[in-house]
């Protein structure tokens, strides 16, 4: 097997296959990311180079560098026998670029564009609040993730746009999470000086390993909006404002129910949008403070396990309607 990175446009596996019992009838190969996910690509006879050609991506795909994989073959002749090759680990590497590599016992981080004279203080900052983190993650959510997630940082919106045929991303977005893939993917945020990027980054890439918590010990049952945008927000590096900032927005318009999803993109009274990045770490850090803390929190995660909704296992948890919790976290925020 040979394998070429032509990223952004994908890559190019080759294999030349032979078999005494009768003529190749086809050759697919397959690709397996994290959670037994995965995609096929059949592959193409080149008569020119004499081998068969599977090119996954070829415009992009909105696949991303650094995406790892095992691939495998699987070779079928004419007379119906086949065989499969062992399991390749490999990364889509991205040629293009110098890139920066940070490993640690749970989280693998690339990135370029910032301090890259010195990546090591980049480095030192986003290990510390991965560590600083885990232990607080594990005792909320009762067990570890199943395998260790990947972050990429690009150096801008446009620069991880590459990845997409069109260049065309989320324009509200600074990132996203795929947990089929075990990745989350941010770029540096403009108007933020060095330090401010710094700080930013160590927070959000613990926000997004967050939401890959949720997907590897919950599963599809993770809660509405605030709830799932909350527990990335609470289990962040550094404390957010949300508090200080519903306690004054309650004083300009009422805030919305948390029986339903909460708006991310309006504009509150108070000029700024993303009002459920606050609303849901404001709810659970209010839960943590009166309600048992992390016991609580990790009695509604396991509730959930089992299929049960955010509501219901809230009020298993703590013995109250969910409408006698939210009243209460209401006169809480003020």
């Amino acid at each position: 097997t040979n394998v070429t990175s032509l990223y952004p446009r994908g890559m190019v596996f080759t294999l030349a296959p032979s078999s005494e019992n009768g003529e190749i009838q086809d050759v697919i190969l397959f690709l397996r990311y994290p959670h037994d996910s995965g995609t096929r690509v059949v592959a193409e006879w080149d008569p020119e180079s004499e081998v068969y050609i599977a090119h996954p991506w070829p415009t992009g795909d909105g696949q991303p560098a650094w995406t790892h994989f095992d691939f495998y073959w699987r070779v079928r002749d004419a007379n119906d026998n086949s065989v499969e090759s062992d399991p390749i680990p490999l990364d889509y590497w991205d040629p293009t670029r110098v890139w920066h590599r940070l490993e640690n016992d749970h989280y693998i981080l690339y990135w370029y564009g910032l301090v890259d004279d010195n990546p090591d203080v980049f480095a030192r900052v986003a290990a510390e609040a991965i560590d600083a983190t885990h232990e607080r993650r594990l005792a909320g959510f009762g067990e570890d993730i199943q395998y260790k997630p990947i972050g990429v940082i690009y150096a801008s919106r446009d620069e991880m746009g590459e990845m997409y045929g069109t260049g065309v991303t989320n324009p509200t977005a600074g990132g996203f999470t795929s947990n089929a893939l075990g990745m989350s993917l941010q770029f540096l945020a403009t108007g933020l000086d060095v330090d401010q990027n710094i700080a930013w980054l160590a927070h959000v890439v613990n926000h997004e390993l967050t939401h890959m918590w949720q997907y590897s010990v919950v599963g599809a049952t993770t809660g509405p909006n605030w709830w799932t945008e909350g527990q990335a927000e609470w289990f962040g590096y550094t404390p957010g404002t949300y508090d200080i900032r519903l306690k004054n927005l309650a004083t300009l318009q009422d805030l919305p129910t948390l029986s339903r999803e909460v708006p991310r993109n309006t504009v509150q009274a108070d000029g700024i949008m993303f009002l459920v990045y606050d609303v849901g770490p404001s709810f659970i850090n209010w839960l943590n403070i009166y309600y048992g803390g992390m016991e609580t929190h990790r009695a509604v995660v396991e509730s959930m396990q089992t299929g049960i909704g955010l509501y219901d296992s809230l009020e298993a948890a703590t013995g109250k309607t969910f409408f006698e919790l939210e009243n209460e976290w209401r006169v809480y925020i003020g």
